[in-house]
């Protein structure tokens, strides 16, 4: 087919599946070479139906049956071209067994995964209207490609490039560490900066107090961190933590492109831990999970388990990174020289970030969120006020009545209790309530 015929067949895909796909299935066959075209199909996804598709699509690896000494986990681990796809992909994968293809099962399961991704995606889907963009751009590439060549060269020609694209390209790159008490955040913080800049300790309650900014250079890129107070093992009170919430986001402005979720290995996985997610959620928005990097402390101590292998072991770990888009990451703090870890971290950012269409968390992203916490707040204030004032009233009115009820008799109770005494009780205390709340 000419590249006109299958453009024409994948606008007819996008009608077909109108008002649009939830997901994309990209199928990659297991034991045979894996090829170029292969390598370069998420690049081609992006081209044909935008850098959101890839929000959108999960990897699909039939003929399991094929790895014999392997597990997929192992197989994917071992190939970094396959690697990279798979997190180009936001580390989503499933694979066929096409030698059981009467086992439902993993049809099961590959339906789970999919309303996973969905739930992440927050009930979004692709849509056509992402799809004509996409068109739309790629005419206005081929028509900048062919009228300005001589302006890229000069452009790409000055020197050091873009440095403040905020990650993805190479450019500056800041980086917000969250996690609980304990977890190393400090610790992550100098092995990135490759000097001992953090206050580190050991100790149930946060040995950060207040957000802290230290920066370095790696591999001639300029990169900011940023340390946060430890999440619930603090002596802070919920409106100075808040403070600091809000001075961390103002220290990376115009906002980072990636949080790094730091969690210990070697040590149980709390209660705190698995809710890290939806305390993110909460005080950053719903947003800021796109932009989320799970990080591995103390990698040391799985004893050359592998760390795919140590998560696939718990499903409240599996949960929490699956909700990060099944991003990851590890250092090893007893070789905190290795400079390798913190390279392979930031290519790993730089795909995120190119996932994210280039786009990075921002502050009016911030702003929406503690606007959104503002009004639920509200919201709550006037429901617990309103159930007082029905208790309240409730409460005088049965006492009102009372002693008639005892004089009358228990026949005439029903009918003493007027529901217009009760009534005006609410009204009054409605009154009241607004008048107090506003």
């Amino acid at each position: 087919m000419s590249e006109q015929d299958v453009k024409a067949e994948i606008e007819k895909c996008v009608n077909m599946s109108a008002p649009g796909p939830h997901v994309f299935l990209l199928v990659i066959r297991l034991g045979v070479r894996f090829t170029d075209e292969e390598k370069n199909t998420v690049k081609w996804i992006q081209k044909n139906f935008g850098e959101e598709a890839a929000h959108y699509t999960i990897v699909l690896f039939t003929h399991a049956d094929e790895l014999v000494d392997l597990s997929l986990n192992e197989y994917i681990r071992e190939n970094i071209e396959i690697q990279t796809l798979v997190i180009d992909c936001g580390g989503r994968f499933h694979s066929f067994n096409n030698q059981d293809m009467e086992n439902c099962n993993q049809v099961t399961e590959l339906t789970r995964k999919i309303e996973e991704m969905v739930r992440i995606n927050r009930g979004k889907h692709y849509t056509n209207e992402m799809y004509k963009q996409a068109q739309k751009n790629n005419e206005q590439d081929e028509h900048y490609n062919t009228n300005t060549t001589l302006s890229i060269i000069l452009v790409n020609g000055g020197e050091g490039g873009d440095r403040g694209d905020g990650g993805g390209g190479g450019g500056d790159l800041r980086i917000v560490l969250l996690g609980i008490t304990g977890s190393g955040k400090s610790s992550t913080g100098n092995i990135i900066i490759g000097s001992f800049k953090f206050k580190r300790g050991i100790s149930s309650m946060s040995v950060t107090k207040h957000c802290e900014r230290h920066e370095t250079t790696v591999e001639g890129r300029h990169i900011s961190v940023i340390d946060t107070p430890g999440l619930y093992g603090t002596t802070m009170s919920e409106e100075q933590l808040k403070n600091e919430i809000v001075k961390c986001v103002y220290m990376s402005a115009p906002g980072p492109p990636v949080f790094l979720l730091v969690i210990r290995l070697g040590v149980r996985f709390t209660h705190e831990e698995k809710n890290t997610v939806k305390w993110i959620q909460k005080n950053f928005g719903e947003e800021a999970v796109r932009h989320t990097i799970i990080l591995f402390t103390h990698a040391d101590q799985l004893k050359g388990k592998p760390l795919d292998l140590y998560i696939s072991e718990s499903n409240a770990l599996q949960a929490l990174v699956n909700e990060c888009g099944g991003r990851y990451h590890s250092f090893n703090n007893k070789n905190m020289e290795k400079r390798s870890q913190v390279t392979e971290l930031l290519e790993k950012t730089d795909r995120m970030v190119g996932i994210n269409g280039g786009q990075h968390y921002t502050i009016p992203m911030f702003k929406q969120a503690q606007e959104k916490i503002e009004r639920e707040a509200f919201q709550q204030k006037v429901t617990d006020f309103g159930k007082t004032a029905l208790t309240v009233a409730g409460g005088v009115a049965l006492a009102a009545a009372g002693p008639a009820v005892v004089a009358l008799g228990k026949a005439a109770a029903k009918a003493f209790v007027a529901p217009g005494a009760v009534k005006t009780l609410l009204t009054g205390a409605t009154a009241a309530a607004s008048l107090n709340i506003y």
